[in-house]
């Protein structure tokens, strides 16, 4: 075979030139005055804050007058390529290679040769541009169309190299060298260095559309210069003789490794957990979809379990959340030495788990290898850098049918789990028929909940709050009644749940605030000094910024004055992020209303925090009241929280007070007020009126 121009007198040999970023970064610039190439050093806007002499002759501009002046307005008629070339070099923080034009004052040109590369500190910030200016004809001479060709080809930051047809290298130049490595002009041959799968299809498929086509582009994986696999781009090009025949490939490629390992890793954290590693609810359901599928065709079942920790926020509030995550990553680690190989679990967020199992027989099958799950969980402590701690989980699993979509099986699972929770937690349930049933009457009685509220079904009563001081009625809270067609004058806590699940939350709290606003200005007409309206409001409301701006304008809207509405939190409401909880408390304080936590007692993160929520009464549980007296631990709980109140200046109220002995219990611990069947149940509005001014005999 004739060498063609490029190969003539063998492989092209590399221009070497001086390692100009650390000749610039030496104390000893001094140095570089009297090098036959130009110096120079620009800041981050690329304008040149040192240069040698030999930057002026080349360009024909002063060094006095270029410092300070952008690097490509040396260039002369080419400024603007220049100004281009170093640009996409910033941006791509790679080395630039380029040529411009210099006029010189006696009207001659010179053809100069800029090489630059990124400069950083010690931090690796990148801080400006350090380079070269050659005399173009000292380099290459211009009268040498091969040798050009050659610079051109040497000066790629691709690999291009030519093939004969039995496969062997006869050229390759500089960046096909680094990115082959051991690869030789006339060694054995291109096919060494592809992996199995890309040597077939070479020798097969690309060949064959080479043969046809005339060219062929796509990526194949082969063997590096460190001897591992690296993903290469490569076109291809067929070269023939006279008679047609294929007589070498030439072909350019470019190392698309670090590219396609930086989308790997995009792809894998797009589908996993960042903490755990464990599969995301993204690539669950795509799991959980094909596992289906799988499942109606060879008549097996698939399970999906759904569990959380029981208490975990208590280990984040008590322990720190680094302990948190801790425990997170152990039970992970757990779950994953009782899988089996085709099972799958997943992390959907906070400490809920998913996990999947495939080729499951039947409900016995499902809930042994669910147990099997829960309990590598529970069976021993968990390590933890602040001591043992013994954890439960509440979880539900799901079997599917023929038929059933991902999104219902998880929505099943889920309903289990939260009917273990509801029965206690730290156990097991199976959706089965009846929590079917129960489902389908929530989703039923949502359906219901929405039309009573188009009709105005759903209501207002009121009960009182009695001072055990004074005997005098000090609040009326509201309390929201459903009027049921079917099943009468339902509670609160039949639906405002359910409201809150559904979203009808908000459009039936403003409501009901406002027309308890509306009552309560209607009392202060008719009594010298009306009690404090107290109204309820759910995690929902409170979790909304735009909150406080409905109460405001509410209060405005009906004209009772902000420090007549008190509005109670349930504790649990309380217990997520407590920054979070404060930052909303105190922007309904900045209203000028009092605020009161709900059912204290019952909730495991408030005590804690007590101290910081920026509340004015605590109403203690009715299940502490229940045992008052005859329960000696219901009695020191009672009183641990009537204490704890006022130490920190705030009231305390009794919930479910019934009996004169329970009156008596609570005035001896000092509790401030009471509330409860034994003064009045709840009432409709027509009927408070007597109430308003009525003072008991406590």
């Amino acid at each position: 075979m004739e060498k063609g121009p490029i190969q003539q007198g063998g492989r092209l040999a590399s221009t070497a030139e001086p390692d100009v970023p650390l000749m610039a970064r030496a104390s000893g610039l001094d140095l570089l005055e009297d090098v036959p190439v130009g110096v120079f050093a620009t800041d981050e806007d690329l304008c040149l804050v040192w240069a040698n002499r030999r930057v002026g002759e080349l360009t024909g501009v002063p060094v006095d007058d270029a410092t300070g002046r952008a690097l490509h307005e040396l260039a002369g008629p080419d400024a603007d390529q220049v100004e281009r070339a170093l640009h996409e070099a910033w941006i791509r923080q790679e080395p630039c290679l380029t040529w411009f034009r210099a006029q010189h004052a006696d009207g001659g040109r010179r053809r100069v040769q800029l090489r630059a590369t990124i400069a950083r500190d010690d931090h690796g910030r990148c801080v400006g541009l350090i380079g070269s200016l050659d005399d173009v004809a000292a380099v290459t001479p211009s009268d040498d169309p091969a040798a050009r060709a050659a610079t051109i080809l040497e000066s790629s930051r691709d690999a291009v190299f030519s093939i004969t047809g039995d496969g062997r290298f006869w050229y390759l130049n500089g960046a096909a060298e680094d990115l082959f490595g051991d690869a030789e002009i006339g060694e054995p041959t291109v096919q060494a260095l592809f992996s199995s799968g890309s040597r077939h299809r070479f020798e097969t498929d690309i060949l064959t559309q080479v043969e046809n086509d005339g060219a062929w582009h796509g990526e194949l994986t082969m063997r590096g210069a460190g001897g591992g696999p690296i993903y290469v781009e490569v076109t291809l090009r067929a070269e023939r003789d006279e008679d047609g025949r294929l007589r070498e490939l030439s072909g350019v490629a470019r190392d698309m490794t670090d590219r396609r390992r930086v989308e790997a890793a995009w792809a894998h954290r797009a589908l996993h957990d960042p903490l755990t590693g464990l599969p995301n609810r993204a690539l669950l359901l795509d799991h959980l979809e094909k596992a289906l599928k799988r499942s109606s065709r060879d008549g097996t079942q698939v399970a999906l379990l759904f569990f959380d920790v029981d208490r975990f926020k208590l280990v984040n509030d008590t322990r720190g959340h680094d302990v948190g995550d801790d425990l997170l990553c152990q039970i992970a680690d757990r779950i994953r030495t009782v899988l089996r190989p085709h099972d799958l679990v997943a992390r959907l967020g906070g400490d809920e788990f998913v996990v999947l199992f495939d080729g499951v027989e039947d409900e016995r099958h499902a809930l042994a290898v669910g147990r099997r799950v829960t309990e590598v969980i529970e069976t021993e402590p968990m390590a933890l850098p602040s001591g043992e701690h013994s954890v439960t989980v509440s979880a539900g699993m799901a079997l599917s049918h023929t038929g059933t979509p991902p999104t219902r099986l998880m929505r099943e699972a889920d309903a289990a789990m939260y009917r273990a929770k509801e029965l206690g937690r730290s156990r097991l349930e199976l959706y089965d028929d009846d929590l079917r049933r129960r489902v389908a009457e929530r989703v039923a009685l949502a359906d219901e909940l929405s039309r009573a509220m188009a009709d105005n079904a759903i209501t207002l009563h009121y009960q009182p709050f009695v001072s055990l001081r004074t005997g005098q009625v000090t609040g009326m809270e509201a309390l929201a009644r459903w009027k049921h067609p079917t099943r009468g004058h339902l509670p609160p806590e039949e639906f405002i749940g359910l409201a809150e699940q559904t979203g009808l939350i908000d459009q039936l709290g403003p409501v009901l605030l406002r027309n308890a606003c509306i009552q309560a200005v209607g009392w202060q007409s008719e009594v010298a000094q009306a009690p404090r309206l107290h109204v309820n409001i759910s995690g929902r409301q409170l979790a909304d910024d735009q909150f406080p701006t409905v109460v405001r304008h509410t209060l405005a809207q009906t004209g009772l004055a902000p420090h007549r509405l008190c509005l109670e939190i349930s504790e649990s409401a309380l217990q997520g992020d407590t920054e979070v909880a404060v930052a909303a408390l105190l922007a309904l304080k900045d209203v000028g209303i009092d605020l009161a936590i709900d059912d204290f007692g019952t909730g495991f993160s408030s005590l804690p925090h007590l101290r910081s929520f920026p509340v004015d009464l605590l109403k203690v549980d009715r299940s502490f009241i229940d045992g008052l007296g005859p329960d000696p631990e219901d009695s020191v709980i009672a009183a641990a929280i009537v204490s704890l109140a006022h130490n920190l200046d705030i009231e305390a109220v009794a919930e479910g007070v019934e009996t004169v002995e329970q009156v008596s219990e609570l005035q001896a611990l000092g509790c401030d007020a009471a509330q409860g069947f034994l003064f009045a149940r709840p009432m409709a509005a027509a009927a408070v009126l007597p109430y308003l001014d009525h003072v008991y005999a406590v």
